[in-house]
């Protein structure tokens, strides 16, 4: 994997992390996406960039979830 995959790999795990403790936190309707790009130590373009909103955010977290559970 080239630098630039990992790298983008390493962003895109900080913003799932940082929104899952900020939905966690605070819900998700307060969790918007300059408090979720606060909350994981990137800018909100970052964020903008990997996920096209809140509701993606959300599916992916999902998804992590149910992949490990079933």
């Amino acid at each position: 994997m080239s630098a630039q995959k990992t790298s983008q790999k390493n962003v895109r795990s900080k913003i799932l992390h940082g929104a899952s403790r900020l939905f966690l936190s605070v819900g998700y309707s307060k969790a918007s996406i300059i408090r979720i790009a606060e909350e994981s130590g990137v800018n909100r373009g970052s964020v903008c960039f990997f996920f096209k909103d809140k509701e993606s955010i959300v599916c992916e977290l999902v998804s992590y979830v149910l992949e490990f559970q079933f």
